[in-house]
């Protein structure tokens, strides 16, 4: 499953380099246009340790952004970004925990609704996660890793054809995102359309997924129950 801080980091690094631009004109002194004057420069190594896979040294960074003046990011992704690093760690309730004060400082953050989402699915919550999707899809709509999120729930509560649509759709928004299409890769197998669910694994592997064994593995075990009815 996506863990979404990736995407804050796809969208706020061009974020930063426009503020960087604005500052040029600015008074040297503003918060925002130092980094070192606001926990901006914080969120920025934390994203770098959670891409290393390094969430405990991330925690730190992010928790000190909170208390300190932001200019690119906001007070709720911060929040929600701690609490990805706990869920990360498997420390569930932490997680929650953050991602409540998330929605508490900023009730629009879609992307709070839908990790607090992950977060429940995993505990073994699927009702409560989605709930929380419904929310988030009614904040946004077209958010990718949102309609990843929402299939992925779908395959463990059985619907194979509600998980396809919504990965499908996830694809069509954003087709950076190698979970979903391995995902999607398990969704296909499931319902017997194992050439497209070869093709959908390949497709995760060109983007980095990092577990295709399993996968693959899955398709084969599918495969050879379908055979053997």
């Amino acid at each position: 499953m996506a863990r979404h801080l990736s995407d804050t980091i796809k969208v706020r690094k061009v974020i930063r380099l426009a503020v960087a631009a604005a500052c040029v004109l600015a008074l040297p002194l503003l918060v925002g246009c130092n980094p070192h004057l606001s926990g901006d420069s914080d969120v920025v190594k934390a994203e770098e340790l959670y891409a290393q896979r390094r969430f405990a040294e991330a925690i730190p960074h992010l928790q000190h952004a909170v208390d300190m003046p932001l200019g690119v990011y906001s007070r709720s992704e911060v929040l929600t970004m701690i609490g990805n690093c706990y869920n990360e760690l498997d420390r569930y309730e932490e997680s929650l925990g953050y991602h409540d004060q998330a929605i508490l400082e900023d009730p629009n953050n879609h992307s709070a609704y839908v990790n607090k989402g992950a977060v429940c699915r995993l505990m073994g919550d699927y009702e409560a996660a989605a709930t929380l999707y419904r929310k988030a899809l009614a904040l946004a709509p077209d958010y990718a890793e949102l309609h990843g999120s929402m299939g992925t729930l779908a395959i463990y509560q059985g619907d194979y054809q509600s998980a396809i649509k919504h990965l499908e759709r996830s694809i069509e928004i954003d087709d950076t995102l190698a979970v979903a299409y391995s995902n999607l890769a398990i969704a296909y197998a499931t319902v017997g359309r194992f050439d497209d669910a070869n093709a959908q694994l390949k497709e995760a592997v060109i983007r980095g997924y990092h577990q295709p064994e399993a996968v693959a593995e899955r398709i084969r075990q599918l495969r050879k129950l379908s055979e053997s009815e």
